[in-house]
């Protein structure tokens, strides 16, 4: 007779060998796939503890708990994230979305309620998922947005989650950040999360990102500046009132610091580490 597996079963199964594993946070991991083969809330585990699963759901869970094993984020295998309350589709056309990144949305979100122009225009290069333009589109829909990526791949993920959350007010490009040709100083804001890695730190980086989230997003294989020097090119020869609001490092401010002339704002995020540059030259 095979063994029926109920969801307090489960939980104990793979809460021991996730650790066994060393996977982190074993008990949420586990918990986390069950709601999402159950559609339910971590709450409504507790709820439903006797609940027998079925054998089409023992086997997508077979297959989520063998894709962590060898190291995939949670996040991929589960095909979502939420990032600043929106769920984002997740996957490996693009990095995931980080909490420290839901920093730069609300410094931009303040930066933008301070505009006083009647048309406003906001770029953000490197869009990935999409996460950072949907959340500020979602926020300021009578605003125009243009979200670039280098990656055709990324894009179309972007687009997809713009789709799934119902978003018209974002242009998504494909550019090269480093194209002369795209013309920058007709945008009020840029929002960059760029690739600010260095080459050196990204090898130390985690297994689970280095063997799936993509490279390009996370380093520029170099030093970690070489999107901040253009950053600050663009912003030192700015003709117009121009704000940049960019996630950084916080292992290598002060050099970031020099590329930019006038004051600039370092904001620290909730670990203490400086996480957001904010340069505005009025």
């Amino acid at each position: 007779m095979k063994k029926v597996w109920t969801v307090v079963d489960l939980i104990q199964w793979g809460q021991n060998y996730f650790y066994e594993k060393n996977i982190d946070v074993p008990r949420l991991t586990i918990e986390l796939m069950l709601c999402e083969l159950l559609s339910c809330q971590r709450i409504d585990l507790y709820l439903k503890f006797d609940y027998p699963l079925t054998e089409i759901q023992l086997a997508k869970l077979h297959n989520f708990v063998e894709r962590k094993v060898k190291d995939e984020p949670l996040q991929y295998i589960l095909n979502y994230t939420f990032f600043d309350s929106v769920k984002i589709k997740t996957d490996k056309r693009a990095l995931i979305p980080r909490p420290e990144t839901e920093l730069l949305v609300y410094e931009a979100k303040n930066k933008i309620e301070e505009l006083s122009k009647k048309e406003i225009n906001i770029l953000e290069v490197g869009t990935g998922t999409g996460c950072i333009a949907i959340a500020l589109a979602k926020k300021f829909p009578q605003i125009n947005f243009t979200a670039t990526d280098i990656s055709p791949d990324s894009l179309s993920l972007a687009k997809e989650n713009a789709e799934i959350q119902n978003i018209s007010n974002i242009d998504f490009i494909l550019s090269d950040f480093f194209d002369a040709r795209f013309f920058y100083d007709k945008f009020d804001v840029i929002i960059s999360n760029p690739p600010y890695i260095s080459l050196q730190n990204y090898l130390n980086l985690d297994k689970e990102i280095l063997k799936y989230e993509p490279k390009i997003a996370l380093t520029d294989n170099g030093d970690g500046l070489k999107f901040y020097k253009k950053f600050a090119e663009i912003w030192n020869n700015s003709k117009q009132d121009l704000i940049l609001i960019l996630e950084i490092d916080g292992r290598n401010t002060p050099e970031l610091v020099q590329l930019f002339k006038g004051e600039i704002e370092i904001k620290k995020d909730f670990a203490g580490l400086d996480r957001i540059l904010i340069a505005h030259n009025k």
